[in-house]
């Protein structure tokens, strides 16, 4: 599931048995909005689709900045390949290393 809204691409990746990888999937959501026409990309982590916000948590607990754990979850290297590497953490709900709702916006 993707949509863009004044050039801010928000994406929902869920890697299944069936699915392509979740790599192939975020590129053909580039390549289907054409990463010229993207100006931020937004990361939603919750807990109903974890794997970013393990990542977040894991790397916020082990020391790291906010920014740089976001740009290590896999939205945030996916994000980096297409040249977004700037980082803004909008939101971080809960206790540092155990977040419940964390948004980010990666720009270019």
């Amino acid at each position: 599931m993707a949509s863009i809204d004044n050039g801010v691409l928000s994406l929902a990746i869920e890697k299944g048995p069936t699915t392509p990888s979740g790599a192939q999937m975020f590129a053909d959501v580039m390549n289907h909005f054409g990463a010229d026409n993207i100006v931020a990309i937004e990361g939603k982590w919750v807990s109903a689709m974890p794997s970013n916000l393990n990542t977040f948590n894991e790397m916020v607990g082990s020391g790291m900045n906010l920014e740089d754990a976001a740009a290590s979850t896999f939205t945030g290297r996916m994000a980096a390949r297409y040249g977004f590497t700037g980082v803004r953490v909008v939101k971080a709900t809960g206790d540092l290393g155990r977040y419940t709702n964390v948004q980010v916006l990666f720009t270019r």
